[in-house]
């Protein structure tokens, strides 16, 4: 289920789907602080607002790669 990034944030360093007012991304979500500020980033050489985020699923089960 999506979560909003108003609602909370994921990880550090952590893979997740995110989602902004016009398109969906796979990305690497950065956090932390920065002079006494709370921030959060992706990795995304476009630059958007993120406005909701979701983790990566789990592989199947009959995955035998």
């Amino acid at each position: 289920e999506w979560i909003s990034v108003d609602d909370d944030l994921p990880q550090e360093d952590f893979e997740v789907i995110v989602c902004s007012d016009d398109d969906v991304y796979m990305s690497v979500f950065r956090a932390g602080y920065v002079q006494g500020d709370y921030y959060f980033d992706v990795e995304i050489e476009k630059n958007i607002v993120v406005t909701h985020w979701i983790p990566l699923p789990e592989p199947p089960k009959d995955n035998k790669k």
